[in-house]
């Protein structure tokens, strides 16, 4: 075995560079390199001791049984199946930080960095409850799920807003005028999947996901298997929604075969996990042609049809089978408070979501 040399420069020798202690160093591959933010040269000795303080800190990391927040996350989506959110979060810690490393400041401090980094990527600003609700939930979610602890519950977060029938028909007609919004979609059909989400009170994953032969055109039916990842896929979304006449006269022609809706150059879409995006750009243009308050996005029109429905319906059980909802809480949410007259507003725009079925159990069976 070979003596150590003491006379040998230690891996954590910190050099003196740019005005600072500077130490360069390796540990298993991982290269470690920072400044001390000592700014005396006199103060060698110091240095040399927080140096060597940062190497043990270095090989302790490496022989910790505590994981990274990478292999944590991994480990909590396989086991829960919730993968929301997860990747930006990964990407932001990297392969290195572990789940110990992260306390309160650092999950504050990772909410306006993400937070920042989308604004770039989208110009879009983030408020303090999607921050909370994209980032500190399921960064906390994950260090519970691998310290043996509960999830943290998410914040309730309940969206207020809903189109007035107005306003519902001020975005109906920019979406058949779409070249005065400068939307290029000359055979309408971002209007046909406007007019589907508004009647059908479908999520736009559940909507791209309707094919042509999930239609009863007798009864005004279509069929929401929910089967696919990015289109509602959960028990409960899988259900009977009813077409009222004028959904269907909006609505048009559409394909024979194959997806029902496509985009506005004809292609079917990309299903996404949690997704909708892809017509949140020509849906914003519209919903600005349209005079619509800025918080307006495709989904505000399930809101806007549980609330529709309620008023010329009301029945709270066809409304859970209808929408595909599990919790009638959750329904209660959808359905917005309106005024008394709301029904009637809406059948002098020619809106008839139909009277009250006796049964409703017909809408989750196919």
């Amino acid at each position: 075995m070979d003596n150590e040399d003491p006379e040998a420069p230690k891996p954590w020798t910190p050099k003196w560079k740019n005005n600072d202690y500077e130490i360069d160093f390796y540990v298993r591959r991982r290269r470690i390199r920072k400044r001390l933010g000592i700014r005396d040269v006199n103060k060698c000795e110091l240095a040399f001791r927080l140096a060597e303080m940062e190497f043990d800190k270095a090989w302790e990391k490496v022989l910790s049984p505590v994981p990274t927040f990478a292999e944590a996350a991994t480990l909590y989506m396989k086991h829960t199946g919730n993968r929301r959110y997860l990747k930006r979060i990964i990407r932001y810690f990297g392969v290195y930080t572990r789940i110990n490393e992260i306390d309160h400041p650092r999950i504050l401090r990772a909410g306006n960095e993400i937070a920042e980094l989308r604004f770039k990527e989208s110009g879009r600003r983030w408020v303090p409850n999607t921050i909370h609700c994209q980032v500190t939930v399921p960064i906390v979610a994950v260090i519970n799920f691998i310290s043996g602890n509960r999830r943290e519950r998410r914040k309730k977060s309940v969206r207020s807003r809903y189109l007035s029938p107005s306003q519902l028909e001020a975005l109906i007609q920019a979406a058949m005028e779409p070249k005065k919004a400068h939307v290029n979609d000359k055979d309408l059909r971002i209007l046909k999947i406007i007019v589907f989400m508004f009647a059908t009170g479908c999520g736009p994953g559940e909507t791209f996901a309707v094919r042509a032969d999930d239609f009863n055109w007798t009864t005004n039916e279509v069929w929401i298997p929910a089967a696919e990842d990015g289109a509602g896929k959960t028990i409960s979304r899988a259900r009977w929604v009813y077409l009222p006449d004028r959904a269907i006269e909006l609505i048009g022609e559409l394909p024979k075969t194959g997806r029902a809706f496509l985009s506005s150059r004809g292609n079917p879409f990309e299903l996404r996990d949690h997704g909708g995006g892809q017509i949140a750009k020509q849906f914003r243009k519209l919903c600005n042609a349209a005079l619509l308050p800025k918080d307006v996005v495709c989904y505000t029109l399930r809101h806007t049809w549980a609330t529709s429905h309620s008023a010329q319906v009301g029945n709270h059980d066809l409304l859970l089978d209808r929408g595909g909802w599990a919790k009638a809480d959750t329904a209660r949410d959808y359905r917005k408070a309106h005024p008394a007259d709301l029904g009637e507003q809406l059948y002098a725009y020619g809106w008839d979501f139909g009277k009250d079925p006796a049964n409703t159990q017909n809408f989750t069976k196919k």
